[in-house]
């Protein structure tokens, strides 16, 4: 497991210590990435699809009203 230096380090010393880093924790973050990446990608499509008919003419009420809901949509996704 990584250790912190106690004394000035090479930049090898460095890289082999963050690529350690990386390998230790990789599947502790792997996981919830790839749902959070879905989930996202999800809505985004869903987003898309339901904007499309309303960009077509859209009215600034129908607008303003999908894009609050689309933006409190992401700003859950991404807190």
């Amino acid at each position: 497991m990584y250790q912190k230096p106690t004394a000035p380090q090479t930049i090898g010393d460095v890289l082999d210590d963050s690529f350690r880093l990386y390998r230790a924790t990789l599947r502790l973050w792997l996981l919830p990435s790839v749902v959070m990446a879905v989930v996202s990608g999800a809505f985004s499509v869903y987003m898309l699809m339901q904007l499309g008919p309303v960009m077509a003419r859209p009215t600034d009420l129908q607008y303003l009203t999908r894009f609050r809901t689309f933006g409190t949509g992401y700003f859950l996704i991404m807190a």
